[in-house]
């Protein structure tokens, strides 16, 4: 005879299994990124950090200050001595600070893992980092507490994972009707200038992905307008968003 789910597991809410997602994603990281170190004696600008911060990186698992993480993880390749090495060293401590909410800068400037190859390193570590994107995206769809703009945590989501479709296919499959819907609205209504523009800015003023625009307008104009005119936002809203199937020069 087969068991009966736990209490827990059968009665736990949407975002109680997105949260429990992302802190597996994070533990994943931990483990896969766990004893990471660089190995240059100077990894950075001798004259822009310190020698006792630029040897924490240096050091397996020692906790950086969340400014100086920040600082490193943000920093320009061209002023980091393999910027891979410092990206897979911070990873665990990066993961745990956004999935934490302690992320107050969010979409100030491109992250570590936009600007480095991760999805052709070994299987497992471009596996762990995947899945944290998507887990902390889901999370964010699902949590009515979370004091960021769905624009800012797009941009930084996108940005990492360097592809939009997953964000957006776990976006659509969202119900209908409440903060998923919700967010969507938001997000039409403080970026369709730009998306009519085909502005890739749309995505971080560093972005210049033209295909990852054009797969954001398709999907909007896929899935956004019936959601949004079941929703509610008002008419003006959705003809401008359906002016997004049009050329450029007509809209």
């Amino acid at each position: 005879m087969s068991s009966s789910p736990s209490p827990s597991s059968s009665s736990s809410s949407p975002l109680e299994a997105a949260r429990a997602r992302l802190d597996a994603a994070v533990a994943r990281v931990r483990f896969v990124f766990a004893g990471m170190r660089v190995l240059s004696q100077e990894p950075a600008c001798p004259h822009c950090y310190t020698s006792d911060e630029l040897a924490l990186l240096r050091t397996p698992d020692a906790v950086l200050p969340d400014s100086l993480m920040r600082h490193f993880f943000h920093e320009s390749p061209g002023l980091i001595d393999n910027f891979d090495e410092v990206v897979r060293r911070l990873l665990p401590q990066f993961a745990a600070y956004l999935a934490g909410g302690r992320f107050s800068g969010m979409g100030y400037a491109q992250s570590g893992l936009g600007r480095v190859d991760w999805r052709n390193w070994p299987r497992g570590q471009a596996e762990a980092i995947e899945e944290f994107i998507e887990a902390w995206w889901l999370d964010f769809l699902r949590d009515d507490s979370s004091p960021h703009a769905v624009a800012d945590v797009l941009e930084v989501a996108s940005d990492m994972a360097g592809r939009v479709t997953p964000l957006l296919a776990l976006w659509a499959a969202e119900p209908r009707g409440g903060r998923a819907d919700a967010l969507l609205e938001c997000f039409v209504e403080s970026r369709l200038d730009d998306l009519l523009q085909d502005d890739p800015t749309v995505l971080g003023f560093w972005c210049d992905r033209q295909d990852l625009v054009a797969e954001l307008q398709q999907w909007l104009v896929d899935h956004a307008v019936d959601r949004l005119t079941e929703y509610g936002t008002d008419d003006d809203t959705i003809i401008e968003l359906l002016h997004l199937t049009l050329p450029r020069t007509s809209r």
